[in-house]
């Protein structure tokens, strides 16, 4: 039986594959020699519903409201819904789509983001999800540690009813449901009645429930929540194995003691000759970023951080990083926070290294701005 080996055009995600909710597998240069999501066997035949994957390391904070790292990611996208999510359409371009939301709309000259929610979506408690959850959920991110800057857009959020939640960004900004894609929705009373009882159980309405977690190794097991208001997932039972050592992960691969793996571009080159796994690439829901402190000097001055805007190479820096295994759509490395606006009529930082001269000597004038 052959593994399974998904060769992403950068970093992806491991379940969202299992949950049913990539993009369009078949417009991948490589699917026509992959097997469907659903059968991980390679073979064409029945399809498993259990499946042992890949971990790359043991998770260390179960709280999905400090969400910040990959591990972290693995579980949450699939135990807990968002407002929205990021999928990709048939060119291989990402797009936000509603996940908990059904629809979205803009008021006040774009300012207020109004999200209708699904009224069928429950927790694994059995409570509904609704507006107020939402709103918690979206302050609670505010004060974390960690992931404040998921929510660092929000002014305020009004809950209109018990399914209508309204966020206020002050301006508009095409940006802010991208932010929102990983700002995971718990239920209110449960996590503030008893945190350290909730983490335990983590309780979500995603369309994976956790069973059970060793605490010694980090492996834990999901299964479907067949409650989930959205397409049920394809596989029943997803146990995860950690290893911290990707190349130890390869050899597990190799010898049949997991099924699946992910792993970046940089690495393809080891399996791509290895009959007995078959790969299929699939591009990537996540990007890089460069973050600078616009609140200390020099940074603090705007043209001096755009002009390291236009002076990255990101195609240069993402090839590097991927092994040269770069999708040109998904190329680009954000520069700077969410709240640090990019210049009028400036969709994305492009390398564009007169620009940065430009601006370089106006610095050198004595130009002020923040």
């Amino acid at each position: 039986m052959k593994r399974l080996f998904t060769f992403t055009l950068a970093l992806s995600m491991l379940l969202t594959l299992l949950a049913g909710c990539g993009g369009d597998d078949s417009k991948t240069p490589d699917a026509a020699n992959s097997p469907p999501p659903g059968d991980i066997s390679g073979s064409g035949g029945s399809a498993r519903d259990d499946v042992t994957v890949w971990g790359n390391m043991m998770i260390d904070n179960f709280t999905p409201i400090d969400w910040s790292y990959e591990a972290q990611s693995n579980l949450f996208e699939s135990v807990y819904s968002t407002l929205v999510k990021t999928t990709f359409n048939a060119d291989g371009a990402a797009e936000v789509v509603g996940d908990l939301a059904e629809r979205w709309e803009n008021e006040a000259d774009g300012a207020v983001w109004v999200f209708h929610l699904n009224p069928n979506a429950k927790f694994t408690n059995g409570e509904p999800v609704t507006a107020d959850d939402v709103k918690f959920s979206f302050e609670a991110y505010a004060e974390s540690t960690y992931a404040s800057a998921k929510v660092d857009l929000v002014k305020d959020i009004e809950v209109r009813d018990e399914h209508t939640v309204a966020i206020n960004t002050g301006t508009y900004n095409a940006r802010a449901p991208w932010c929102w894609r990983q700002v995971a929705i718990v239920e209110a009373d449960a996590y503030q009645a008893d945190k350290d009882a909730y983490l335990t159980q983590q309780i979500g309405s995603g369309p994976y429930k956790l069973e059970k977690m060793d605490d010694a190794t980090g492996n834990y097991t999901l299964v479907r929540n067949d409650d989930f208001y959205g397409e049920p997932a394809k596989i029943k039972t997803v146990n995860v194995r950690v290893i911290a050592d990707s190349n130890n992960a390869i050899i597990a691969l190799q010898n049949g003691e997991i099924d699946y793996m992910y792993i970046q571009g940089s690495m393809y080159d080891l399996l791509s000759s290895d009959e007995n796994i078959a790969i299929q690439q699939q591009p990537s829901g996540y990007g890089n970023w460069i973050m600078l402190n616009p609140n200390i000097a020099p940074l603090d001055n705007k043209y001096l951080r755009q002009a390291i805007g236009y002076a990255i190479n990101y195609e240069a820096q993402g090839n590097l990083a991927f092994g040269g295994y770069l999708a040109e759509d998904n190329s680009s490395v954000m520069y700077s926070g969410f709240s640090d606006p990019l210049p009028a009529g400036v969709e994305k930082y492009t390398y564009d290294p007169e620009k940065a001269k430009e601006l370089k000597q106006l610095l050198a004038g004595g130009i002020q701005a923040v």
